[in-house]
């Protein structure tokens, strides 16, 4: 059955909504001539949302919602004015108005809050001495931008890669897929070819010293990054083969220990096997890590392992070994 022009050009649109597109993205998801998708081009040019960007990877096109813009270019005109109220009483009615106003526009149409966290005066987020972003930075800010881009528009990278053990810097061709803050470091997550065969992989955001973008795009990748951590305790990505699942059983004996148990996200590992008031137990399914040990031994005058027994007696040889250390 033939597909009416009307049809090619919604299909179309559909497309350039999903991200920035070459002419050879276009003729290959249409299964068009690109002389087809040329005319196709034309007649959405004069529709609002219609970009063309041009740069060193050649030109693409993409459709953005025109009107959604609007709306949030609306919502921060109205959060600046509720900002800067004196604290009267009848500015105070105006504010609370304009909150309303504000809701029902993200309500009806679907828009949400421009940022992860509210900029409020009294909200201050300190990452601490640790972290390795200083997100204050204007050259990480315009780094993390190209590479969220690339990520939505499924276009592939070349990277310059310093590796922290031996300072070797290494190029990568990446398929990039998230952006992940893992505790105090952030990674980017993506896809390389090693030996012939395509395998994902985090690379340290900080350490990558040069970023390019390619003209070749990628079939979105339906890889969960939830399975990254599955048994981590924390930064720590273990090899499974080498280090494989293990069942661990604490005890907390100590009320503070308890808390930092209940407080603690251990992902889907957060079975309280019993809770007493004096004693929490706690079921884990990790690899043993270098970090989780570090953490655990830290804590072996609250806590007491129950199994496995190979690691009750590794706590025991460290305490025995720090204790020589001492004398």
């Amino acid at each position: 059955m033939s597909v009416s022009t009307y049809d090619k050009y919604n299909s179309l649109r559909d497309f350039l909504k999903t991200g920035q597109r070459s002419i050879e993205d276009c003729v290959l998801h249409m299964g068009q001539n690109k002389r087809t998708i040329y005319r196709a081009l034309k007649v959405l040019r004069s529709e609002p949302g219609f970009r063309t960007i041009r740069g060193k990877g050649g030109t693409r096109f993409a459709m953005e919602d025109a009107s959604l813009n609007t709306k949030i270019s609306i919502i921060q005109s109205l959060e600046n004015i509720a900002k800067k109220s004196s604290g009267s009483a009848s500015e105070e009615r105006l504010v609370a108005s304009i909150q309303r106003l504000i809701s029902n526009i993200q309500k009806n149409n679907g828009t949400t809050a421009l940022e992860a966290f509210p900029t409020h005066d009294d909200f201050i987020i300190d990452l601490g001495p640790q972290t390795d972003c200083n997100f204050n930075n204007e050259a990480l800010k315009k780094k993390i931008e190209k590479c969220l881009q690339s990520i939505r528009n499924h276009q592939k990278i070349k990277i310059q890669y310093t590796r922290t053990q031996n300072s070797l810097t290494e190029t990568f061709v990446i398929k990039p897929v998230k952006l992940i803050m893992r505790i105090d470091t952030l990674y980017l997550w993506g896809a390389h070819e090693i030996n012939g065969e395509e395998s994902m992989r985090l690379f340290v955001f900080n350490q990558i010293s040069r970023f390019t973008y390619l003209s070749e795009t990628f079939k979105p990748i339906k890889e969960n990054p939830a399975t990254l951590y599955q048994y981590s305790f924390a930064k720590w990505i273990p090899d499974t083969k080498e280090l494989p699942p293990t069942q661990i059983v604490l005890e907390a004996t100590a009320d503070w220990s308890a808390q930092i148990f209940k407080r603690f996200h251990f992902q889907n590992n957060n079975d309280f096997a019993s809770s007493t008031q004096k004693k929490t137990k706690l079921e884990l399914y990790l690899s043993i890590t270098p970090d989780f040990k570090s953490w655990l031994f830290g804590m072996l005058d609250a806590v007491k392992i129950i199994k496995p027994l190979s690691l009750k007696r590794e706590a025991q040889k460290y305490l025995e070994e720090s204790l020589k250390a001492l004398k």
